[in-house]
């Protein structure tokens, strides 16, 4: 399985370059905060699947849910509820 890894900071740098390397010290940082991942599952043909957000501090807790790529929502709420992104995904696969 191919997996597409993203995790997100704000910065208020004054540069791009500042602001990169504000993120790589906050992943460097022991004690960092930022643990929090959105993990895609990515198809042999290179689209994205379903996306598990992954927090490293609860990594033992079994009920990390998958959540909407469209909205945010969990899965399940936005299954029950389609936003515009999952019924453009349930559109190209028809």
């Amino acid at each position: 399985m191919k997996y597409l890894v993203r995790w997100e900071i704000d910065s208020d740098a004054a540069t791009p370059l500042e602001a990169a390397r504000e993120a790589r010290a906050a992943q460097r940082d022991p004690f960092t905060v930022a643990v929090v991942f959105d993990v895609f599952e990515v198809s042999a043909h290179g689209k994205l699947g379903k996306m598990q957000r992954v927090d490293l501090d609860k990594a033992d807790n079994s009920d990390d849910c998958f959540v909407c790529r469209g909205c945010g929502r969990e899965e399940s709420v936005c299954s029950a509820n389609p936003c515009a992104g999952v019924i453009a995904d349930r559109e190209a696969t028809l």
